[in-house]
C-alpha cells in the first residue's frame, strides 16, 4: 500500500462520515458532534435522512460548520440503503461509518488513519477499531483480538473461545470508497446484513485489521429498537440457513448457538430451545459452545453481564 495515499494534509484527512438516521434528532446530533470534533478532521460529514423526516432536518440545520451535509431519501430504505447512498453521494477517497445512536473519541481517526499506515498490505482491506459498549449499567470492551493472518471472517466472527473475542462493529469501519463502490451493503436483508457484507468481501479477498483500542462508544440501553433487535431468531436463523456452506460448520453451529439463541431465549419455550440446539448439533459443535448456549438459555443477560464485568475487572 502506498502510504502516502492516507497521510493527512493541515489536519484533514479526505474521508467522508456517512450517519445514516431516522427520526432521532437528538442522538443524530451527538453521533454528528464526535465526528466533526475529530482531531483529524474530516473533509465531510454526510448526514442520509432515511426518508421523510422533518424534524431531524431542523435539527441539522442548526449546525452551522461547512463540513456537514444533509441528504434527504424520499423514502426509507434502511440503514443499509442510507449507507449505501451515502458512500455514492460523496467523491471522498475514504468512507467512515457512523451509526445515529454512537459516537467517536476525539481521536478515533487520527489513530485509526495511523493504524492504517502502520498495518498497511496488498490488496482491499477493512479498518475496524476496539468498541466501548455501554449498557445501562455496565461498560465493555470489545473485541478482545484481531483477526489472525489468514483467518476466514467468518471464524473470526462467530468461532469464539471467550465472549466479544472477535467483532466487527460497523460504527468503527474505514475503507476506501472504490471498495464500498464495488461490493455495497446488502440491502434486501431484515437483519444481518453487516454479517452478509463481510462475507462478500471476505469472499472477494478482502481482509480485514482492526486496532483494539476502544475508540468507539456504542451505546445499547436495555430499552432499544432497530432493525436489527426487532427482526426476531426466525430471520437470524434463515440467514444462517442460506449462508451455512460460506459460515462453514463450525461457524454455522455457534452462531446457532449465540446469535439465534439469544433472540430465541426472548420467546422461550422447551420447544424452541430443543429447536435451536437440535439445528446447532447437525453441525457437530464444541462442548464449551454448547456450554455457552444453556448459560445464555437460562441464566438471565443482566446476571450474565454481571459476571463477566467482574471476571473482567480480575484479569484487567
Amino acid at each position: 500500500m502506498d502510504n502516502s495515499t492516507v497521510a493527512a494534509t493541515a489536519g484533514t484527512a479526505d474521508v467522508c462520515v456517512v450517519i445514516p438516521t431516522r427520526n432521532r434528532p437528538d442522538l443524530v446530533l451527538r453521533a454528528v458532534s464526535s465526528a466533526l470534533a475529530q482531531r483529524l478532521s474530516p473533509a465531510e460529514v454526510l448526514v442520509v435522512v432515511d426518508g421523510p423526516d422533518e424534524a431531524t432536518e431542523t435539527a441539522l440545520a442548526g449546525v452551522d460548520d461547512p463540513r456537514l451535509r444533509v441528504l434527504p431519501l424520499p423514502r426509507s430504505g434502511g440503514a443499509a440503503g442510507a449507507r449505501n447512498a451515502g458512500v455514492r453521494a460523496t467523491g471522498r477517497e475514504w468512507i467512515a461509518f457512523l451509526d445515529d445512536d454512537d459516537e467517536w473519541s476525539v481521536d478515533k481517526l487520527e489513530r485509526q488513519f495511523r493504524h492504517v499506515r502502520e498495518n498497511g498490505v496488498e490488496g482491499p482491506v477493512v479498518y475496524a477499531t476496539g468498541v466501548e459498549w455501554r449498557t445501562d449499567d455496565f461498560t465493555f470492551h470489545y473485541p478482545r483480538r484481531s483477526p489472525r493472518p489468514g483467518e476466514r471472517v467468518a471464524d473470526y466472527l462467530f468461532v469464539r473461545a471467550h465472549p466479544g473475542e472477535g467483532m466487527l462493529a460497523v460504527p468503527t469501519l474505514l475503507l476506501r470508497r472504490e471498495l464500498a463502490l464495488a461490493h455495497p451493503i446488502p440491502e434486501h436483508l431484515r437483519t444481518h446484513e453487516e454479517y452478509d457484507w463481510f462475507l462478500d468481501l471476505d469472499r472477494n479477498g478482502c481482509s480485514f485489521s482492526v486496532a483494539l483500542e476502544p475508540l468507539t462508544t456504542v451505546h445499547a440501553p436495555a430499552v432499544r429498537s432497530s432493525v436489527s433487535t426487532d427482526a426476531g431468531w426466525q430471520s437470524s436463523l434463515a440467514w444462517a440457513l442460506a449462508r451455512r456452506a460460506e459460515l462453514g460448520e463450525r461457524a454455522f453451529s455457534s452462531f446457532c448457538l449465540t446469535d439465534v439463541a439469544r433472540s430465541a431465549r426472548r420467546a422461550g419455550g422447551p420447544r424452541l430451545f430443543a429447536a435451536v440446539l437440535g439445528m446447532a448439533v447437525t453441525a457437530r459443535p464444541l462442548p464449551r459452545d454448547v456450554a455457552r448456549f444453556l448459560v445464555i438459555w437460562f441464566v438471565p443477560q443482566e446476571l450474565r453481564w454481571r459476571l463477566s464485568n467482574r471476571r473482567r475487572r480480575r484479569v484487567a
